[in-house]
């Protein structure tokens, strides 16, 4: 199988993590939205025009999140992936010097977490991380300057999850 074909076969995987905190984030947003529609501005008054139209978007926010969420555990397929630390792969911790800063990130199918610290596999840098080794340098494009970033260390799943804790906040990439 080629790196790429590989790369695909992960598109519809998520860690057992990852799945875990986007449904805890699906079930919080949910409360939120029973929240906003039972209590309408929640006993706040501003400006009623202004008020209704900011409660609108609000539960449109809310809505969308839960359904981009909904869609992504529907279609996804939950592993636990194995502890290794050969290559850069699903599930794993990866250390990097990105530039001259030294970046952590938590390697999924999803960009799921508030900080930054999880790195979607399709994202520009994640496609050149993957497969990468311990110590392998490459580079990445963004807004039209060249990136480098050498791998300093692979974190099997085990501790990566550990050390990194995603919270929930889904980015699609």
């Amino acid at each position: 199988m080629q790196e790429n074909e590989l790369l695909q076969s992960y598109k519809n995987l998520l860690t057992k993590n990852t799945a875990r905190f986007l449904e805890k984030e699906r079930d919080t947003k949910r409360e939120e939205l029973k929240g906003l529609l039972s209590h309408g501005t929640g006993g706040k008054h501003i400006d009623a025009q202004q008020d209704a139209s900011t409660h609108a978007a609000s539960v449109q926010v809310l809505e969308k999140r839960v359904n981009e969420i909904e869609k992504i555990l529907e279609y996804s397929h939950v592993s636990v992936p194995k502890d290794q630390t050969q290559m850069v792969c699903l599930g794993n911790g990866v250390e990097i010097l990105l530039g001259d800063k030294k970046k952590t990130f938590f390697v999924e199918s999803v960009s799921v977490g508030i900080n930054g610290n999880v790195l979607s596999l399709f994202s520009p840098l994640g496609k050149k991380l993957f497969g990468k080794k311990k110590g392998e340098s490459g580079q990445y494009g963004v807004n039209g300057n060249a990136l480098t970033f050498t791998v300093l260390e692979i974190i099997p799943y085990s501790k990566a999850t550990e050390i990194l804790k995603p919270q929930a906040e889904v980015v699609l990439v």
